[in-house]
């Protein structure tokens, strides 16, 4: 209800108190839950690439932040980044289709290509609409990390489609059809973060930034709520994690450092919240492409 009625207060307060949590707790789940995963089934060089183009988009944030680098040419210097990820991840989707070309893992390869293409496409076109696009996406990435759970012995197919699908397209023509007496803010800057700029002032905008909202707030539900329950005590990770005491408690306060600066000034918050932001955003898509498999076989990398 918050989504459809006050969009822009539940964006701005949610944000402000889960965002910076869930980029924590997202990056330590994914690094505990498949490193050994890549380890197996990648080359050593597939992890290598994948630390330093997300290094490289997040040190384009922060250049674009500073001023110096148009955010034109930075967006499109990032989106050549993350092309290079979903490269990588087609790579390594070409010699599993070596070792065995089952239907799934043809469907895999083609996605990863389709969306390599895509990318191209929004780098020559618009890389802030793509970018915006991007976003809005990104909140539904828990759909696949529940699908693929080791442990999820049946997937919820019927309450993602209910969470995810439903009842944002349920915010969106309530936002059309009945609540447009609470008129959404004619804040920009704001609004871009889900809304493209070409279409930041027609009919669409407030529709779509309140059922975008609605997503992102059922992303932070799942990622704090399940992926931080889901988390191994004692993994096989990339980065040495510290114990989830002490993680949680050190989460906690940077988290409260930054919910303070976001009553402060939101949009410069929001500027150095989107480095980190960028990193747990950009990792999924790879990570997606590669481990939705099947069965995870050690194929001819784990031979190198």
């Amino acid at each position: 209800m918050a989504s459809l009625f006050a969009p822009m207060a539940t964006y701005l307060g949610t944000l402000s108190l889960f965002g910076v949590a869930h980029v924590f707790i997202e990056l330590r789940y994914l690094d505990a839950q498949y490193f050994s995963t890549l380890k197996q089934q990648c080359d050593a060089s597939f992890v290598f690439w994948l630390v330093n183009l997300l290094l490289v988009i997040a040190a384009l944030r922060c250049v674009v932040l500073l001023g110096w680098l148009p955010s034109s040419i930075g967006f499109g210097l990032e989106l050549g980044c993350g092309l290079g990820l979903v490269l990588l991840a087609t790579r390594v989707l070409w010699q599993q289709l070596k070792v065995g070309c089952s239907p799934e893992r043809r469907v895999r390869f083609g996605v990863a290509l389709a969306l390599a293409t895509l990318l191209v496409f929004g780098i020559m076109q618009s890389p802030i609409t793509t970018l915006v696009l991007l976003a809005i996406l990104h909140n539904l990435t828990p759909i696949g990390f529940l699908y693929h759970h080791p442990h999820q012995q049946r997937f919820p197919w019927l309450g993602c489609l209910f969470i995810f699908g439903l009842l944002p397209l349920l915010v969106f023509y309530g936002r059309w059809l009945g609540a447009g007496w609470y008129a959404l803010p004619s804040m920009a800057a704001y609004v871009a973060a889900f809304v493209p700029p070409s279409i930041q002032h027609s009919q669409f905008a407030a529709p779509l930034f309140a059922a975008a909202t609605f997503c992102q707030c059922m992303h932070y539900m799942v990622v704090i709520g399940l992926f931080s329950a889901w988390t191994p005590s004692k993994p096989e990770s990339l980065i040495p994690w510290m114990r989830p005491p002490v993680f949680s408690l050190t989460v906690l306060l940077i988290a409260t450092l930054f919910f303070f600066a976001f009553q402060t000034s939101f949009l410069t918050t929001r500027a150095f919240y989107s480095v980190l932001a960028s990193l747990h955003a950009w990792v999924e898509i790879p990570l997606l492409l590669v481990l939705l498999t099947p069965k995870h076989l050690k194929d001819q990398f784990a031979n190198k």
